[in-house]
């Protein structure tokens, strides 16, 4: 099997924006490894990420968010920040 070093693992970050984030659940219900959840932030729902340790940065959150509020950094290889408009989604 091969080794993996540690120069070799990306640490990933996913940034949710609370203001654009409207709970609909879209980015819950495409994770692949449940990673994503609903918490409560005042009186309305909204998507977070609280162990990130098991992302397997496929980036499907970010892909189907039709809000643009779910950002994983570093970007999809190759992904222009202005990418995401251009894949078609769910909401828009």
């Amino acid at each position: 099997m091969p080794r993996v070093t540690a120069d070799e693992i990306v640490q990933i970050e996913i940034k949710i924006d609370e203001e654009k984030c409207v709970g609909c659940g879209t980015c819950i219900s495409v994770c692949p490894v449940n990673l994503l959840e609903l918490k409560v932030v005042g009186k309305k729902k909204k998507s977070c990420a609280p162990d990130q340790s098991f992302c397997l940065k496929c980036h499907m959150c970010e892909f189907h968010c039709g809000y643009e509020a779910i950002k994983v950094y570093p970007p999809f290889e190759g992904q222009q920040p202005t990418d995401q408009a251009k894949v078609p989604m769910r909401h828009r």
